[in-house]
């Protein structure tokens, strides 16, 4: 019973994480052709919802970390597919901050886990606290370790309020996408019961999901 439980939780894993790097695929190109000026705020706040909702369905402190490694790795399909160099900034940049989201996150949930459960107050503590120390880490790593920063950034002072600007207007929307994801999380009722037939449907959907969010990406990626 437990092995079963634990490639329940793993599938799940790669199901959400999936979607996130899916997500980052599809909807991160098209606002990235648009110029939506705060595109990395809205990826990034869906990123939490999901890990969110993750969180709650699984009840595993890791399952962020899990899933951002996952949507980290879709980053691949540019290297494959259009042939850009994998130190390349538009692939190392999302997929450190997708990377840094979900280590972070399980930071913050380790550190609460006792009482972030307890009510919205708390949830959204979580949620901010996650998402600007998120923010405030990718932006000093890269300015110090690559000697580069986030977005053409060339001096503390732009790193500062890009940190300040950005981190607050993400964190920001954090209060609400972390809850809404664990609320979320609470609300679906789907179960994967003990019966062979449920199960086997439930390890063939999720391969199917997973195989779908591949491919839609590599789509997206090559039409975009």
């Amino acid at each position: 019973m437990q092995k079963k439980e634990h490639i329940k939780i793993f599938l799940g894993v790669m199901v959400m994480g999936s979607i996130w790097g899916m997500l980052e695929a599809s909807l991160g190109s098209v606002l990235h052709i648009i110029h939506f000026p705060y595109k990395g705020e809205v990826m990034a706040n869906i990123g939490f919802f999901l890990m969110g909702w993750a969180l709650v369905r699984y009840k595993k402190i890791w399952i962020p970390a899990g899933m951002a490694l996952i949507a980290a790795s879709f980053k691949i399909l540019n290297v494959a597919i259009v042939g850009v160099p994998l130190t390349n900034r538009m692939i190392v940049n999302p997929a450190m901050a997708i990377i840094l989201e979900g280590l972070i996150l399980v930071g913050v949930v380790g550190i609460a886990h006792k009482v972030y459960e307890k009510n919205i107050l708390y949830r959204s503590a979580a949620g901010f606290a996650g998402m600007f120390l998120s923010y405030l880490t990718f932006s000093f790593v890269f300015f110090y370790v690559f000697r580069q920063g986030p977005m053409e950034i060339v001096s503390m002072g732009e790193l500062a309020f890009f940190t300040l600007r950005n981190g607050g207007l993400a964190s920001m929307l954090a209060l609400f996408s972390f809850p809404s994801g664990m609320w979320a999380g609470r609300m679906s009722t789907f179960e994967c019961s003990s019966a062979k037939n449920e199960q086997k449907l439930y390890y063939t959907t999720s391969l199917l999901v997973i195989s779908c969010c591949w491919l839609i990406s590599a789509v997206f990626i090559v039409l975009v």
